[in-house]
């Protein structure tokens, strides 16, 4: 049987509310911009560096975030915004394209 797939791509402006309004959150995003995202590795655990930008500063700051906590900031995100989530499915963060991405894996999808 299918399994039904779906992604939601935050832009750089989402992501930086999604980390800054979750509340377990371990970082606080510092002030500028998203300029770029890039996977690193720490050990066993796989993360990402959010590469944040003042231009007023001109001084560039990074942060790394883990997968799960990028995933918790999203899906609340989702939740405060009224983005509909399914309750039964794997939800997992992808960077794609410079853009960080909550994918979401529904099950079997059902057939006729």
């Amino acid at each position: 049987m299918p399994t039904e797939f779906r992604r939601l791509t935050f832009q750089m402006t989402e992501l930086r509310e999604a980390i800054r309004d979750t509340p377990q959150n371990p970082v606080d995003p510092p002030s500028g911009d998203i300029s770029s995202i890039t996977t690193v590795r720490d050990g066993r655990e796989f993360q990402y560096e959010l590469n944040f930008f003042n231009v007023s500063r001109q001084k560039q700051t990074d942060i790394h975030l883990s997968e799960e906590d990028a995933e918790a900031a999203m899906v609340n995100y989702c939740l405060s915004n009224s983005i509909p989530l399914p309750r039964e499915a794997e939800k997992s963060a992808r960077l794609v394209d410079q853009h960080l991405c909550l994918d979401i894996f529904i099950g079997e999808a059902q057939t006729d």
